[in-house]
């Protein structure tokens, strides 16, 4: 009994080393190379939107992957995360700030907003 304690064990340690050597997560993804944003699709039309009772479906939208590729070539954006305090301090887009909007009245008289630069675009986004 003692012996296959033992073995139990040994296996344990060397399959724990070889995770930590190896990395959990295995090899980094491979490059992609430049993002066009020609790619990218299209986000949903406000057609679409309405018709899945999407508030606000006459707003101007862009998908997840033109944000990132205008973050990440410097173009003048600001994110705006306008879920509450808790979800954003759980994880964000980086460099985002946080605008909770909870009901119709934050939109009313939006605290925050008025301080957002005029000369970048602004992206808003919720869960």
């Amino acid at each position: 009994m003692v012996n296959k304690l033992n073995k139990i064990v040994i296996a344990a340690i060397v399959t724990i080393a070889f995770l930590l050597t190896a990395g959990c997560g295995g090899a980094a993804p491979a490059s992609t190379g430049t993002l066009d944003p020609s790619d990218f699709p299209d986000p949903p039309s406000p057609e679409q939107l309405a018709a899945s009772n999407f508030l606000y479906p006459d707003l101007p939208r862009i998908t997840a992957m033109r944000l990132k590729y205008m973050i990440d070539t410097g173009e003048p954006v600001v994110v705006v995360d306008t879920r509450l305090s808790m979800f954003f301090n759980g994880g964000h887009i980086p460099e985002s700030v946080n605008i909770p909007v909870t009901t119709g009245s934050d939109l009313a008289d939006p605290a925050g907003f008025y301080d957002l630069p005029k000369d970048k675009f602004i992206v808003f986004y919720c869960d």
